[in-house]
């Protein structure tokens, strides 16, 4: 996922900084893989489908709770909010724990 992609649809502001960024591993999802974008302000899932794409962000005084699953090769990332649970799954298995470690900077 490039990230002028999401500067030019609005989704980041000029002043939001990128801290990390994932995608799937292709053996989950082989053709449209999605990724997970944690800036400094909000956590993005971007999901491209064959026409568009599915994009939730999530700031974090709406974030209640966030898990992670960490298997052998791979790591399952699910974030509940208020009205939402989002789970990602197929992740690189260090994609959780870097994800973590991004949001307590920030917080």
């Amino acid at each position: 996922m490039d990230v002028k992609v999401l500067y030019e649809k609005g989704l980041l502001a000029s002043d939001e900084k990128v801290i990390y960024q994932t995608t799937q591993r292709r053996v989950k999802k082989a053709i449209y893989p999605a990724s997970v974008i944690v800036t400094d302000k909000q956590i993005i899932v971007y999901s491209p489908k064959m026409v568009g794409a599915d994009i939730s962000a999530y700031g974090y005084g709406r974030l209640q709770n966030v898990k992670i699953r960490k298997k052998f090769f791979t790591s399952t990332i699910e974030i509940h909010t208020m009205t939402d649970v989002v789970k990602v799954g197929g992740l690189p298995s260090s994609a959780g724990s870097s994800i973590l470690q991004a949001m307590r900077s920030v917080m």
